[in-house]
């Protein structure tokens, strides 16, 4: 891969904010990790500009069980605070025990 010197401070900031949620992203799927999952949807510049949070928890869920015959585990909750399913989620009754 050819280096072509840094990016100007504006265009690396701009492109950070995308890799770092990308980063997000594989490091949830890596993990199998639910709550590093919505992490990285609702810090998504786009996502979180468009969606309310409950709507992208939802979006997630039904994402997880659309795409679970594909995934190669069944996510988990990570041991944070304040990783819980939402009262009543489809997905918490879907995946966990």
């Amino acid at each position: 891969i050819p280096k072509v010197g840094d990016l100007p401070l504006g265009c690396a900031a701009c492109c950070n904010s995308n890799v770092s949620v990308q980063r997000l992203a594989v490091e949830a799927a890596v993990k199998g990790d639910i709550t590093l999952l919505r992490q990285a949807m609702l810090l998504d510049p786009l996502t979180g500009a468009a969606c309310e949070p409950d709507a992208i928890y939802q979006m997630v869920d039904e994402l997880l069980i659309e795409e679970a015959e594909w995934l190669p585990s069944t996510p988990k909750r990570s041991k944070t605070p304040g990783s819980a399913w939402p009262e009543g989620s489809s997905a918490a009754r879907s995946f966990l025990p």
